[in-house]
């Protein structure tokens, strides 16, 4: 008898598995592509990663870029691009495998198998693209970024960080663990030193969370909440080192620096309200059934507060100079736009096992909320499959 349960637990999970593997397999051709720079059915493959070979630059910002370099530099455009494709789809099905391990936590009634299927539907997950409204699917507010691989690195380290503080948050003032707190540092200082978007917003969103907790401990555990904070201090120590990298006077964008910008980059779009809720349209309507889940819990909070400051940070800040054009504040809303739809996801999938299906009112806003959640997923399939026809991952 239990020999039938593995075998049947086993092959209702052969599915989603070979589901992974197919694009897995999808996510390597498409970095090889981008790497070697093929010729697409549509255009060139062009991205971020193969501007950043061309230019024969270590980018030493990012620690990130380094095995790019090396595999290029050492196996040249056949073999080194294909590594390179492997290296990056590594970070893509481990950020796929990062998302359903938080699912779990956040709603662990719903079974493997959904909860697979749905970690892999939220790396498509983009914008509603509704022609002549919308000028094209990318824009600031798109979660899944194929192009930049930073990114990439960005998000797996991120999601692993946040994996740890959601099982932290809630008691860190009465309990510290050694552990944690070289775990939170190391993940922090990696995420940072790929690319810093994600400190700048998380770290204030943290802060904000802990100011209220020690108010409302009336100071107990006041040694914890300081060792608490930590891990965000020694990770932001790379930033120091990164602006240097990016705007000292000995290096090539050093005619660019930081500016403030209050809300051109929001403005400036033909409409930019349409293009907001073209965006956010699944997120919003959940966070509207859900917003009381959100607010009593540390993680949630934290999270769409996070989504907030980086929105800000898009909205407020911007370079000039060399790097004018390349959107580089943005990369943090891209990530907690990302975050956001798992939340989304998370509650969503919630509501399936504890709704009242006698709730006329509510099983209509969840069929309508799931049907939105359909349009978000199908024109990021769509997306996606043309960045692999060779189409420019920011044109589109």
């Amino acid at each position: 008898m239990k020999l039938n349960v593995k075998a049947n637990a086993k092959s209702d999970l052969t599915p989603v598995v070979l589901l992974i593997a197919v694009f897995s397999i999808a996510f390597i051709a498409l970095y090889y592509f981008m790497a070697a720079s093929f010729p697409g059915l549509i255009g060139d493959y062009f991205s971020d990663i193969r501007a950043r070979i061309d230019q024969g630059l270590g980018d030493p910002y990012s620690i990130f870029l380094k095995p790019e370099y090396f595999f290029y530099n050492s196996f040249g455009k056949g073999l080194g691009a294909l590594l390179i494709g492997v290296y990056l789809s590594f970070f893509v099905v481990g950020s796929v495998i990062l998302v359903y391990f938080l699912l779990k936590r956040l709603c662990s009634e719903a079974s493997k198998k959904v909860l697979l299927f749905a970690a892999l539907s939220s790396i498509f997950m983009v914008s509603i693209c509704i022609p002549y409204l919308k000028d094209g699917i990318y824009d600031a507010y798109t979660g899944s970024v194929w192009h930049n691989e930073t990114y990439l690195g960005m998000r797996f380290f991120a999601m692993l960080f946040l994996i740890v503080f959601y099982d932290t948050c809630e008691n860190y003032l009465e309990r510290f663990s050694l552990k944690t707190f070289i775990c939170e540092s190391v993940l922090l200082l990696f995420v940072n030193w790929v690319k810093p978007n994600f400190i700048i917003a998380f770290g204030p969103a943290m802060l904000v969370m802990m100011i209220v907790d020690i108010i409302k401990a009336r100071g107990k555990g006041f040694v914890n909440w300081i060792l608490y904070g930590v891990p965000v201090l020694i990770g932001a120590l790379i930033l120091p080192f990164q602006f240097l990298n990016l705007f000292s006077n000995t290096v090539e964008t050093s005619d660019s620096s930081v500016i403030f910008v209050p809300g051109t980059p929001i403005l400036d779009q033909r409409f930019p309200i349409i293009v907001f809720l073209c965006a956010y349209a699944f997120p919003i309507i959940t966070f509207f059934i859900h917003y009381k889940e959100v607010f009593k819990s540390k993680f949630l909070s934290v999270s769409y507060l996070g989504w907030v400051f980086s929105l800000l940070e898009y909205a407020f800040l911007a370079e000039t100079g060399s790097r004018s054009s390349h959107g580089n504040f943005s990369w943090g809303l891209h990530f907690f736009t990302f975050l956001i739809f798992v939340i989304s996801i998370a509650l969503h999938l919630k509501e399936r096992y504890t709704m009242n299906v006698n709730d006329k009112k509510a099983v209509i806003l969840y069929k309508v909320s799931r049907a939105i959640a359909g349009l978000h997923l199908v024109c990021g399939i769509g997306y996606f499959i043309l960045v692999m026809l060779g189409a420019c991952g920011y044109m589109v």
